[in-house]
Formats: C-alpha cells, structure tokens, sequence
C-alpha cells in the first residue's frame, strides 16, 4: 500500500466537486485506484484515476456555482457599483479632481497610443503584405557609411533582370509635382512617379475612375480622394487639368494612416523618363527613387539578400560608378516607420528611439495620474479607513475590499477616459497641424479598433492606479480603527504621500524649466545676427519662364533697390553640399554646404565681406568659378585666412577661386550655422528663388508695382511675395512645432500636479480645521495661519526646483536643441522665472483653500469639543 494518489487530480477533483457527493465518490475513486494499483500495476491504476475524475466533469457532479470568485458575481459587482458611486458623491471635489487628473493623464497618452498603433498598422492592409519589401541602400563614401532610403535610378531595371525571386518589382521617385489653380492660387501636390506594379504591390482602394489608366496615357494622373475633398468639393474632379497639363483620370484611397508612402497624386514614370537628365540615370544619383519588390510565394528572404549582397558587388565593380561602394538591403514594409532610420525617407519615421520615447510619454503620464490618485486615495484615509473596518467587522474579506477599490478607481479610469477622449477628439485636427511630421502615422479618424485600444488602455490605467491605495487599504486591521488616539495620530505612508507629491513637483518643474529654455532658445535663434540685412527683403517663388525677364521689371522699379536671382536662402537652407579635400593632407575631406547666386548677390543682401569683394560683374568663365566662403570654410580646409583672397580649391575637377570672406552668413538654417559653406557664382540658376530689396520708405508701393508687373508676365500666376524674416522664422517650423508638443505636454502634467496639490490642500485643511480653530481662538492672524500651512508646500517647492534645474539644463544641452549654432546661454533669470511661474501657481491654490478654511467660525469647528 506504497501507492501515492495523484495529489494534483484529488486537488482538482474537490476543487470542482459539489461538496454533498465529494466525500463518498472519493472514496469511491480511492477504492478502485488501490485495487488497480494491486492488480495492473500503479503508473495503470493512476492513468485510470484520472480518467474517471474527467469523467466526473459532468452537471450532476460539479459543484462550480460555490466555486465562482466573489469578483464576477453579479450580486457582489452591483454592491460595489453602488458604494463605489456614493463614494464618489460623497466626495465630490476629491472625485472631481481624480477624474480630470486621470483624464488630462489619459489624454496625452492616447495622442501616443494612436501613433504606436497606427504605425504598427501601416500597410498591413496589402494582400501577402509579409511579402512585400523595400530594397534600401547603405553607401560608403569617403565622409561614412549611411542607410538610405532612396537608391539610383538603374536599381529596379537591374533587379529585374538578374534576380528571379520578385513577383514585382516596382520603381518610385518623389519628386512628382503637379499644381492645380485653385481660385487663382497655384495649389501644389506631393506626387509620385511610378509603374504599373505599383498598383499590383499595394492596394489602395479605387473611389472613382479606372487607376490603371494613367499607365496607359502619360498625361493621366490619379488623386486621392481627400485631395479631392479639399480641391474640388463640390465639383466632379475627373477630367480636371493641372498646370503642367495633367488629366485626373481616377480617385484612389488615400494612404494616410494606411501607408508609409505619402502621395497626393500618381502619374507614370514614362513621363519622367522622357525629360530626364542623363545625370539622374546613373548610379551616382540615389535621392529621389525607391524600389519596392514583392517576394514570390514561398521564397527565402535571407537567400534574397544573399543575391541581393552579389548585385551589390557588381555594381561596385562598375567602372562608370563613383568610388562609393553600395550595400543592398532587403527592408520589410510592416514596421518600416520604427525601423532603423535612413536617409531620404518617402515619409516620416520614428526608428526604435521614436517606440521608446512614446512608451516612456505613456508611462510617465500614467505613473504621474496614479501618484495623484495614489496621493489623494491616502489624505482620505481617515473617512475610508472606519468605512472598511465596519465592511471587515461585518464579514468582508481581503479580496472583497480590494475589489470595492478596483472597481472604483476603475470607474474613476473610464470617466477619465471621457474627459480624456473629449480632449483627444477636440485636439486632434489641430495636432496635425503642430506636428505635421506624424501626418502618416495618425488616424484621425477612430474606427472601432481604436476605441476598444483606449478602453483596455483606460482600464490598465485604472488597475495601475488602483492597485496600491486597494491594498493599502485591505491592510487595515479593524481593531485599531475605533481606537480615539487614531483620530489625530499620523497615518502611515505619509513619509510615502510626502515624495509622491515632491516628485509630481520636481517633474512638473523640470518640464517647466525645458520648455522655457526652449522659448528662450528660439528668441535667440530668431534675433540671432545673420551675416546680412535681412530688413526689406522679399522672396517671390520662380515660376515658369526665363526669369530674366521679370527681373529687368523689377530693376524698373524706382522702389526696388536691386533683386537677383538665388538657389538656396542664406540662413534658411541650400543647394546641396560639395566635397573638398583637406589642401594640407589632402586626404582627409570636408562636407560643404554651397548656393548659388547671380553676380547681384552682394547688392540684395548687403552681406558682412571682411575681405575681398562680392561676385564680379563679367559673365565670361576664365577656367574658375567665383565663391565667396565663410570662415569655417577657410579653417576646415586649411586655407591661410590672411591671404585666402584669391586661392583656388578643386572639387570634381572643379576650380572654385575665394573672392571675398563672408562674416557670419551660413548656408543652411542655424543648425549648420558655423559649418563650412560657400556661395557659388551662377548668372541663372535652376529652380531658385527670387529676391528682391525694397525701398524702406515705400515698400507697399513697391509691392504694388511689382504685383502689376509680375500680372503683365505672368497673367495666370497669382503675386505671392514674402518678407525674409518670415521666410526665415518658417524654417524653424520643426522647432516650433516641438515647443508646442512640449508646452501641450507641460500644461498637462502641470495640470495633473496642480489638481494634486489643490487635494492635498483640502486634505490638509480638513484634518487641521480644529487646530486652525484653537490657534483662532488664541489670537493667531489670518496671515500666520496661511503660513504654517503653506510652509511645506514652500519648502517642496524650493527641493523640487533643486533637482529639476539641473537635470533639465542637462536634458536641453544634450537634446537636438544643442546642434543649434547661437550665442546662447541661459542665465539665472531664465531658470527663476520658470520656477516663480509654477510656485506662484501652487502656492496660490494652496493658500486660498487654506484661506477659505481659516475663515471658518472658530465656534462652528470646535462646538463639540
């Protein structure tokens, strides 16, 4: 009698068995396996006993309706509904405040929670989308090794030819522009090139028309519908021309928040063929087209890549190719927009950095809500603790006052979430517009999916945030609760209260203090010194047409000092860059940021020339081009700066002679303000701008003139000038943009800790209305009441700016706002005044409750003392 019964069967066997029959039909079983065991051996007899315990899993046997958990009885739910919503009655202002404090959490997260899911779900859509790929492109040259997005125009010819593994294989280039006159405004649309394939590899759902069409007749183009809803709302947009002559032959689904492929408008890429430039065809172009393939069935992606790896080593071996060395990769399009991230990507991506600083977003907003009801769930411990001593005395459990708190702070969670999801919806279409970067990586739109995300989202919140002041409280032992002395003894956890509440502080101030250096920041950056007189300058956009001509109009005009002709604004971007090799080693090289400009340059602009002279009058090319350099230009390639005045340089077989050393003036805005730059002399330049200086005293006149001017040449194009310094402030739209999210950000945590404090102020208040009353009593002023209370308020205040400051000018010096190139250094006063703004905001919320508090009749709050 050695043989065991299985412990785990007889445990489950009572645990599932009605308790009347549970003792007979166990002995029943314990009978037959010991009979078994002597007769078959015991691995059979309990191979038999557990089949006969399954067998018992029958309705006359189980006894489960005693064995359901309190939690999912419906009887027990109802009960804590209802305490829970009287509670919340009861406490209206502490219900309040933990409501819009979990709402404004909720809010700022569901923005985050939006862009993870609907990057995750971009082109997932297509059919066999696991087989779909772009062939990306790391290219070493003698400056790195960069992954870019884009490759060489011969890539997806190439592809098809030598590798058999593509069901398609499709060509893309971006640089697709056509433009709709709208009401006398030219309305340009991001465009791509592209074949037929395109349409095979990705679905994009036909509205109106035939998309196919377009590969048929190079004229065609097709639109999306959003951009039909915005161009042609009430009008039939089929048959419609654009400027250049393209007919809208169908409408397709738009690929916002479908596709990491932003396009307004397609049309084939025959028609960029027969225009292009033999330059753009060779493999020494590689910014403005993208091969995207589609695996056969069955095919092994890593012997792709394999293949891949071999065509990368024949182009290398091309003669006609440049000395940089390509490295082809194949990169799947789910999850493209958290991938590492390339260069000259079709749309916006976030990379692996983009999925951490979301989560951490998310987990910071949570965590901040969940110290404020946390907080607020402990200065209310004094009404709650006797409500649960009574609940323990009468017979609940553990699990059943944990439960009554769950469901509260979870129904605290889900109106959090309609205070959250009102904000979401009321800030949505405006988000776009500050963050336009995440255009593609944002639904605007909720669809049910969505909706049941935040709802799980609320809920995790609500458990988050529930889980601790739940247990806290189940804790509770009963006997002490009726004990007078806990009536003015301190709570435990308050030391915890205390830094819950500091940390909210120092986080609100660190975002404060940020955010303030980043305003400060971009008032230098706009006041910064550009190297030029930026003061009456107009930049008109080129049109079509030789620009010569309206040029000598505007030099006409008795209002217009000069104008000129330019590709690339000072300040605000450039051309492109150019190589140089270092002149002392000559084996080192230098990445250059270079414009051009006609020989007017000096004249518009009045730049800062500390040597030398501006462009020369001749057009004649005497075996150089003229360049006027900064001085970063001079030192980096280790030109002598007393004598650089007529040295020459080569790049590509390129002689390029200094004419005049610029002070202070950059190509590119000011995040490449001191890197090396040159401005290269070219009487026309392509697909420029135009800029003109006015006459300070009558610029409105001067406009006027040049608007009939321009209608003269160009009758069908409307006049748009636009000041420099707008020009310029619009370049650091990012910046701007940034400062926004920040400040949204900042606002709501903010928020959040205010609405903590403004808690823990009637916490305070009311658990010291008795001594506020004897101190009264004793002759104490308002003014001294105010300040015993809001002393340790003070006192946070001051640790919380301690730590803040520190840690925030560290978190702006090492942020991408450092790479900007300006005097900029933030004084004393800049951290002051953002920590006077949010103590005087604190301390202000604190002091009135203390103040509505002490106003209180001294005889109405110890009457019964």
């Amino acid at each position: 009698m050695n043989n065991k019964l299985p412990k785990f069967w007889t445990k489950l066997f009572h645990w599932f068995c009605n308790d009347q029959f549970a003792e007979e039909l166990q002995g029943d079983l314990e009978e037959r396996f010991y009979a078994d065991a002597e007769k078959l051996g015991e691995r059979k007899a309990k191979s038999n006993y557990r089949k006969e315990i399954i067998k018992m899993v029958r309705p006359s046997v189980i006894g489960l309706k005693n064995k359901v958990p309190m939690i999912i009885r419906t009887s027990i739910l109802k009960i804590h509904f209802l305490l829970a919503v009287r509670n919340m009655a009861r406490n209206k202002v502490f219900s309040v405040v933990n409501i819009f404090g979990l709402g404004a959490a909720i809010a700022v997260s569901l923005f985050m929670v939006n862009i993870l899911y609907t990057g995750y779900q971009l082109d997932k859509h297509h059919t066999d989308a696991d087989r779909i790929y772009r062939i990306s492109n790391y290219i070493e040259a003698n400056y790195g090794k960069n992954l870019y997005a884009a490759s060489a125009f011969p890539l997806s010819d190439k592809v098809r030819e030598t590798i058999p593994d593509f069901e398609y294989v499709t060509h893309i280039n971006n640089s697709f522009r056509p433009k709709f006159k709208i009401n006398g405004v030219d309305v340009a649309l991001e465009g791509l090139y592209t074949d037929d394939n395109f349409l095979k590899i990705f679905d994009f759902k036909a509205i109106v028309g035939n998309p196919n069409s377009i590969f048929d007749d190079i004229n065609s183009l097709i639109i999306t519908d959003k951009v039909a809803e915005r161009l042609f709302p009430d009008e039939n947009p089929l048959g419609k021309v654009t400027e250049d002559g393209f007919v809208v032959r169908a409408i397709i689904e738009s690929s916002q928040g479908k596709s990491h492929i932003p396009f307004e408008a397609i049309t084939s890429i025959e028609s960029f063929k027969k225009d292009i430039i033999p330059a753009l065809e060779g493999w020494t172009f590689y910014y403005q087209d993208f091969t995207y393939v589609k695996l056969s069935a069955g095919v092994d992606p890593l012997e792709t890549s394999d293949k891949l790896e071999a065509l990368s080593e024949e182009i290398n071996a091309l003669p006609s190719k440049s000395e940089k060395k390509f490295q082809f990769k194949l990169q799947p399009v789910i999850g493209l927009v958290f991938a590492e991230q390339a260069i000259s990507e079709l749309g916006p991506t976030i990379g692996k950095e983009g999925i951490y600083v979301f989560s951490a977003l998310i987990l910071i907003m949570i965590s901040i809500a969940s110290f404020n009801y946390t907080n607020l769930s402990i200065a209310r411990a004094i009404q709650r603790t006797k409500e649960v001593g009574i609940r323990k005395v009468v017979g609940s459990t553990k699990w059943q006052i944990i439960n009554q708190f769950m469901i509260e702070t979870l129904i605290f969670s889900l109106l959090g979430l309609a205070v959250g999801f009102f904000v979401y919806q009321y800030f949505s279409p405006s988000f776009l517009e500050v963050a336009s970067d995440f255009s593609n990586i944002f639904q605007t739109t909720i669809n049910t999916q969505i909706i049941l995300i935040f709802v799980l989202f609320a809920i995790l919140t609500g458990l988050i945030a529930g889980i601790f002041p739940a247990i806290y409280f189940s804790k509770i032992k009963p006997l002490s609760l009726f004990k007078s002395k806990d009536k003015s003894k301190k709570l435990s956890f308050q030391t915890l209260r205390k830094l819950l509440v500091g940390f909210q502080l120092t986080l609100s101030m660190f975002v404060i203090i940020f955010v303030t250096l980043i305003i400060e920041q971009r008032k230098s950056v706009l006041s910064a010194p550009l190297g030029f007189d930026q003061e009456n300058l107009l930049v008109i956009d080129r049109t079509k047409g030789d620009p010569k001509i309206i040029l000598e109009e505007f030099r006409k005009i008795a209002e217009v000092e000069a104008a000129n002709l330019i590709k690339g604004l000072p300040a605000v971007n450039t051309d492109g860059v150019i190589v140089f090799k270092d002149t002392l080693s000559n084996d080192s090289t230098t990445v250059v940021n270079f414009m051009l400009s006609d020989n007017q340059f000096a004249k518009v602009f009045s730049p800062k020339i500390s040597r030398g002279t501006g462009f020369s009058e001749s057009t004649e090319y005497n075996g150089f081009i003229e360049v006027l350099v900064n001085e970063s230009f001079v030192n980096t390639l280790g030109l002598d700066l007393e004598n650089v005045i007529g040295e020459t340089v080569q790049s590509n077989d390129v002689t390029y002679k200094v004419v005049g050393l610029l002070d202070g003036i950059s190509g590119g805005n000011l995040f490449s303000y001191e890197k090396p730059s040159l401005m290269i002399a070219n009487l026309t330049p392509n697909n420029g701008n135009l800029v003109v200086r006015i006459n300070q005293a009558n610029p409105n006149v001067a406009i006027d003139k040049m608007g009939a001017a321009w209608s003269k040449i160009y009758p069908e194009d409307r006049f748009q000038p636009r000041f420099y310094q707008d020009v310029y402030e619009s370049a650091f739209s990012s910046v701007t943009d940034i400062l926004r999210l920040f400040s949204f950000l900042g606002i709501c945590i903010i928020s959040i800790s205010i609405l903590g404090q403004l808690g823990m102020a009637l916490y305070n208040a009311e658990t010291r209305v008795k001594e506020i009353g004897i101190r009264k009593v004793l002759g104490a002023k308002m003014r001294a009441i105010i300040k015993l209370l809001l002393k340790n308020t003070v006192v946070t205040l001051i640790i919380a700016a301690i730590i803040a400051s520190p840690l925030a000018y560290q978190l702006f010096e090492t942020s991408f706002m450092s790479e900007i190139n300006t005097s900029f250094e933030p004084t004393a006063w800049v951290f002051l005044k953002a920590v006077f703004g949010l103590s005087i905001i604190v301390a202000g919320v604190v002091s009135l409750l203390t103040w509505r508090t002490a106003r209180v009749n001294p005889s109405e709050s110890l009457r019964n003392e």
